[in-house]
């Protein structure tokens, strides 16, 4: 190898090595500028502090008169309920906003698989004795919000459908929404997915302040 081989090799060396301590050092950087903390929170809302030190408030609402939004004590934000829907067809579910303690680091990683996942087997309106996911997962849009969603159906002990499930959780840095909705299975009647998306379009979510 040529001395001018050598030293051109010294520096692509030299270079690769400042390039991967910089890239360490800006990660490390991002990581404690990203401080997004809980404040406070209540029916239909959340307060949380970004990385510059400013309050920021959410708030839910629904833009569609076939749901009413109502509080649901210390378990949620808010729960949603369908006055008019025919029994047997319900759409109804939880909301909890919350806060992003950590940055996502990509578009999948935006949903709390753990969240999801472990919600899986949480009984919040009608029973069930297990649930296993129905298709695969899909982006969700909430307002704002981008991350992830997921459909469950679930059973009983006698292997009978049970109900579908639909679990989101989307964020937007620094806000966290998650949903937990419960339906009738929409294998008997397509109108109960309609409905579902027609739900989730409904959901805005208000920011002011930061």
């Amino acid at each position: 190898m040529s001395h001018l081989q050598k030293n051109w090799s010294t520096m692509m060396l030299r270079a690769f090595i400042m390039i991967f301590i910089v890239s360490i050092f800006v990660r490390e950087v991002r990581a404690e500028e990203f401080e997004c903390k809980f404040r406070s929170g209540g029916y239909p809302f959340v307060t949380v502090r970004n990385g510059e030190g400013n309050e920021i408030t959410y708030t839910v609402s629904l833009s569609n008169s076939d749901w009413t939004l109502g509080p649901f004590g210390y378990h949620a934000t808010a729960v949603i309920e369908c006055p008019g829907c025919t029994s047997g067809r319900f759409v109804r579910g939880l909301v909890w906003l919350s806060v992003l303690d950590e940055p996502p680091r990509q578009l999948g990683d935006a949903v709390s698989k753990s969240v999801i996942e472990g919600r899986s087997q949480m009984s919040l309106f009608a029973p069930y004795e297990s649930a296993k996911p129905s298709g695969e997962e899909q982006v969700a849009r909430v307002g704002s919000f981008v991350g992830c969603r997921r459909d469950y159906e679930t059973f009983q002990k006698d292997g009978r459908a049970s109900h579908d499930i639909v679990a989101v959780s989307a964020n937007d840095g620094c806000g966290l929404i998650n949903l937990w909705l419960e339906t009738s299975p929409r294998t008997m009647d397509r109108s109960i997915a309609d409905s579902v998306e027609q739900l989730l379009a409904s959901i805005r979510i208000t920011r002011s302040g930061g």
